[in-house]
């Protein structure tokens, strides 16, 4: 039939589909037809965009479709970017939306929604679309007689159409979708896995979507298209172990080279390919994990329209940035993903075609993997007992080669999992659960466990003050501590060294005339990230108190990122595995204060991460401490001493003193908190006193309820002890309550061991406790110091009363 019409011609109220070839049309003539049997197949209109609105349109489509309302070109979108007339909604992303869904969503945005698309893929329930661009006249041709039965989308844009078809669900995982390359230049792709097609509204080059065909009715794709996807799936050529792909030692200029040639032709696919785009980020991250990485991912990543929204709040690559670790994926992932648009890689220089060469060469000299998880284990925890640390790593680096790690750690992280695992606690209701006594080091200021932070700007003497706390713990000397001298557990110490060089931290340790320097161990070029060799030291050494100076420098190449929560990881994995991978201990961290701030410097997990936060000050004029004097103030505390402000003294002998201070330049000469009132009269009183006999105390005040909190605090911040209790009433036992170090409290504390040693005496090794156990010495006599600035005690006549009044009817 002759007619001006090409593409469809009405003829008896049937549609004849032609051909349109380039030159087959002349004169109104059409010079060439579909295959009699394609022509006899026309397809009956079921939806004309023409006498339905768009809502009507989407009110009548399947109940299985997964549809994507679509803005308008040109419309400002929430990000506040220009829509191109193929962005979806964000709830089309975010959600599965079936046709009520659509038109309830489009009727909100009557003005902006302009277009209609449809999911393909897994998302849309095994849709699959075979989306032509140009040469539709050929396919026609070839596949015409396979494809006549399937709906089609016609835009404007001439030799081009969509056709819908279903992929059965047992070929979803076998089959993948297929844009524009050398590969595949034929004039199609094929749109699938969280791909959407535009399938009515309008065009965004101007016009509107033509459709035919029952959208209820859709046929199963082709076998020649479900090979085609078959074979899309494992595209030949490419790397087949890409996340084994290794280009270290490789200059960052040479990277960036290779990065940018693989970005320059991996397309954007649009909304629904976040798992390509985070695949793509970690690529790069792992081989440039800087801001250079970053800016050509956020570059690339700029490029996609779809993604528009997420930029309305700052770039949206940084954030997940920051939570990529290192991997099994490498950059052979981001080659992966150009290979299958550039299969033959005509985007690589000379240099970079020969680098990448190289780097395959190397995965297929790589043995396969021999050793099953029980060897892997078994040589992993034999060469953690080597006692020679450079052979212990030999061991673990040629382990990890064989087993396929990509380095060493990952051996190491494999052993820590196995004993952490090993150790690790059960689930327990709490009514059933065992009452433990914490454990101190210094009663009263260092709990074991527990990790402090120690922060300060340089030279604040964060260093000088940890060392002169372990002085007292090696040599046993007593802490005075707010005006009376409390005992020490008395052992060895870890000094985990890599913030000083050799000979400055000799003659920082020569300044305070350690007496017992066998029991004072140091660990110069420390990483806080190889814990293998940290659990091997103490379980060696088996520390009463260890330091880590500082968190940064001990942090080797992470320590740039300690704005990053991560950076914070360490400290929470030492926190829950003291006492579990090595026997308890106090924990120490230095840490660096910020200029701006004040406070520590970097993320705020550091301090979360930590039981207790110390801020060390230097003398300054607004302070008014003297030379010899710090100001520590007690930041966070999981004891309860939060706010504490403590001026530490060192004294003439390079012992410390340390006092609780109201003002800098005030100290305290009498009784301030309710906590050293009860303190202090309990000091002055011959006998134990119970919780009745404190309230009654004028000396004492306060309420019972303020009392017995109080109380409660001390006993667990080891201050003072129950020294006895007394159940000849009724309800509960009544305690009777003694300080910790005088003679009435030893017997409230738990002992390392049945002798109390002495100031100075060797520390005996096997003497140490259980791992899960933390040892305090017994406590001996209480000793007053000579130092009237640092005695928080009342002194006669303020403490006891001198003449009490016959109507208070109470005793001194």
């Amino acid at each position: 039939k002759k007619s001006h019409v090409v593409g469809r011609v009405p003829c008896s109220g049937w549609l004849v589909q032609c051909s349109r070839l380039s030159g087959s049309v002349k004169g109104g003539n059409i010079k060439k037809r579909l295959p009699h049997r394609a022509v006899r197949k026309a397809q009956k209109p079921v939806h004309k965009k023409t006498n339905m609105s768009l809502i009507e349109f989407t009110r009548n489509l399947p109940e299985n479709f997964v549809l994507a309302p679509i803005y308008r070109k040109g419309v400002e979108m929430p990000s506040t970017k220009i829509a191109t007339g193929k962005n979806p909604i964000q709830a089309a992303h975010d959600q599965s939306l079936n046709p009520h869904d659509a038109v309830l969503r489009m009727e909100k945005l009557p003005e902006k929604v302009g277009a209609l698309g449809v999911w393909c893929g897994t998302k849309g329930n095994g849709l699959v679309i075979l989306d032509v661009d140009r040469n539709l006249a050929i396919l026609l041709k070839k596949w015409g007689e396979t494809i006549a039965g399937a709906p089609v989308v016609r835009s404007p844009k001439a030799n081009a159409a969509k056709y819908l078809f279903r992929v059965p669900e047992a070929l979803w995982g076998d089959v993948q979708g297929f844009g524009h390359s050398e590969e595949h230049c034929h004039g199609y792709e094929v749109l699938w896995h969280k791909k959407q097609g535009l399938i009515a509204g309008e065009y965004p080059s101007g016009g509107e979507y033509q459709h035919e065909g029952d959208f209820h009715s859709i046929p199963e794709a082709p076998a020649w298209l479900l090979a085609e996807m078959k074979a899309a799936k494992v595209p030949s050529g490419l790397v087949k172990n890409r996340n084994a792909m290794s280009l270290d030692g490789r200059t960052e200029e040479e990277l960036i080279t290779i990065v940018e040639e693989c970005l320059s032709v991996i397309p954007n696919q649009g909304g629904g390919s976040r798992d390509q785009w985070v695949q793509i980020g970690m690529s790069i991250h792992s081989a440039l994990p800087n801001d250079t990485g970053l800016q050509l991912w956020s570059k690339w990543s700029a490029e996609d329209p779809e993604y528009a929204h997420e930029w309305e709040r700052g770039n949206p690559c940084e954030h997940t940035w920051n939570s990529f670790k290192p991997g099994g994926i490498t950059l052979g992932t981001l080659i992966w993903h150009a290979d299958l648009v550039d299969p033959d890689q005509t985007r690589f220089s000379d240099d970079s075609k020969r680098i990448v060469k190289e780097a395959k060469a190397s995965i297929q000299k790589t043995q396969e993997i021999t050793l099953g998880y029980e060897e892997v284990l078994k040589r992993g925890l034999a060469a953690f007992e080597i006692e020679d640390i450079p052979r212990m790593n030999y061991e673990l680096h040629r382990l990890a080669i064989e087993a396929r790690y990509r380095d060493q750690s990952g051996i190491e992280k494999l052993i820590i999992d196995h004993m952490t695992s090993q150790g690790a606690g059960e689930r327990r209701t709490m009514d059933k659960r065992t009452s433990e006594k914490r454990s101190f080091v210094i009663p009263g200021l260092l709990p074991c466990p527990y990790t402090v932070l120690v922060a300060g700007r340089e030279g604040t003497g964060k260093s000088a003050t940890v060392m002169g706390i372990m002085k007292h713990i090696v040599d046993g000397i007593p802490f005075q501590l707010k005006g009376q001298k409390v005992p020490v557990v008395q052992g060895p110490v870890i000094y985990f060294n890599s913030d000083m060089s050799a000979q400055d931290f000799d003659e920082e340790f020569d300044q305070h005339e350690i007496k017992n320097a066998k029991d004072f161990h140091e660990q110069p070029d420390f990483n806080i990230y190889r814990q293998a060799q940290f659990i091997r030291a103490m379980k060696t050494v088996k520390p009463v108190m260890i330091c880590i100076d500082s968190l940064s420098s001990c942090s080797g190449s992470k320590a740039s990122e300690e704005n990053k929560a991560e950076f914070a990881q360490p400290l929470y994995w030492l926190n829950a595995n003291n006492g579990r991978l090595w026997p308890a201990c106090t924990i120490m961290v230095l840490h660096h204060a910020s200029k701006s701030t004040g406070g520590f410097r970097g993320s705020s997990a550091i301090g979360a991460a930590v039981a207790e936060v110390w801020m060390v000050e230097l003398p300054s004029p607004e302070n008014k401490l003297k030379q010899d004097q710090r100001l520590i103030t007690v930041g966070k505390s999981r004891i309860g001493r939060k706010g504490e402000r403590l001026l530490q003294v060192q004294n003439d002998d390079f012992t410390l003193s340390i006092a609780e201070v109201s003002k800098p330049e005030e100290m305290q000469t009498r009784a301030g908190t309710q906590a050293e009132k009860i303190l202090n009269r309990l000091l002055t009183s011959d006998r134990a006193m119970s919780l009745k006999d404190l309230n009654a105390d004028r000396l004492v005040g306060g309420s019972v309820a303020a009392n017995s909190k109080t109380i409660q605090r001390m006993k667990n911040r080891g201050l003072i002890v129950v020294e006895r209790t007394d159940a000849s009433g009724c309800g509960r036992p009544e305690e009777f309550y003694a300080p910790a170090g005088s003679p009435r409290g030893e017997s409230g504390v738990s002992s390392l061991s049945s002798q109390t040693p002495s100031a100075g005496t060797d520390y005996k090794q096997d003497t140490q406790p259980e791992v899960d156990k933390c040892p305090v010495y017994e406590t001996g006599s209480l000793e007053r110091t000579p130092d009237s600035k640092l005695d928080t005690c009342p002194t006669e006549p303020e403490c006891p009363v001198y003449k009490p009044s016959d109507a208070n009817g109470f005793d001194p």
